[in-house]
């Protein structure tokens, strides 16, 4: 059993199929989770084998979705990949604190494509980003990056130990995070919340104050049917206005 299957690496509209290829190596030699593919534009899967010695089972089992949405859905925490600097108040994800969170959280991690990165529209599905320290040019290679993130994985167990494998998971999946959200803004929407704000960033601040609550199930289905209340009320009172 893989040591790190609970981390995913999900790549978010990758460009070039050998890139995937290699990315799926960096996964295989460090025991990491699923790779997960966003909306390839031209994923040809021979070129990406080709890429991946000894670990073309990766590809063949890799997973290819419309949207981060699906990518996230089983996962409880997620960091973005980032080399740029972002306007947006998202807190920053050092090396020591990642280790701790997959110790506790089924985590994805995001990287954007090769030529631009993720958009703010990627990042608003994100708790926390990450940058890799480098001493001049700041852009890496997609494996490069999960070669760096595999390696921190690998180091955090004890030679002499056996991997700690995470318990079940206690937390709030991010597909539930984000149907609390995706009504949130419903509702935000219909009280002219929204007016002059950006809403992508409404989001995101609302998965970084899910993410520290660490809900319950319980706790989740009170708060869903509180905004579920309100969003039906709200509209019931517009409808009759009309």
């Amino acid at each position: 059993m893989k040591p790190f299957a609970h981390v995913q690496i999900v790549l978010v509209r990758p460009q070039h199929s050998g890139n995937i290829g290699a990315t799926a190596r960096s996964i295989v030699n460090h025991g990491l989770g699923d790779l997960i593919l966003v909306d390839p534009p031209s994923f040809d899967p021979d070129r990406a084998r080709w890429m991946a010695p000894h670990s073309r089972h990766a590809i063949n089992e890799s997973k290819i979705v419309s949207s981060i949405s699906d990518a996230i859905a089983k996962s409880e925490y997620v960091i973005a990949a980032t080399a740029r600097n972002r306007k947006w108040d998202i807190p920053q994800c050092s090396i020591p604190m990642f280790i701790d969170v997959i110790s506790q959280k089924r985590t994805c991690v995001l990287f954007g494509p090769e030529d631009s990165g993720l958009s703010n529209e990627d990042l608003k599905h994100a708790h926390a980003i990450m940058t890799f320290p480098t001493h001049a040019h700041q852009s890496l290679n997609l494996s490069q990056a999960v070669n760096i993130l595999g390696a921190h994985c690998m180091a955090s167990v004890p030679v002499e130990e056996e991997p700690i494998f995470p318990p079940p998971p206690k937390y709030i999946t991010m597909r539930l995070q984000e149907e609390i959200i995706k009504r949130s803004m419903e509702v935000l929407d219909s009280s002219d919340y929204l007016v002059r704000r950006t809403p992508d960033k409404v989001y995101n601040q609302m998965i970084q104050m899910l993410g520290r609550c660490e809900l319950t199930h319980e706790d989740t289905a009170l708060i869903k049917g509180m905004v579920n209340k309100v969003y039906h009320t709200l509209r019931t009172r517009n409808t009759s206005k009309t």
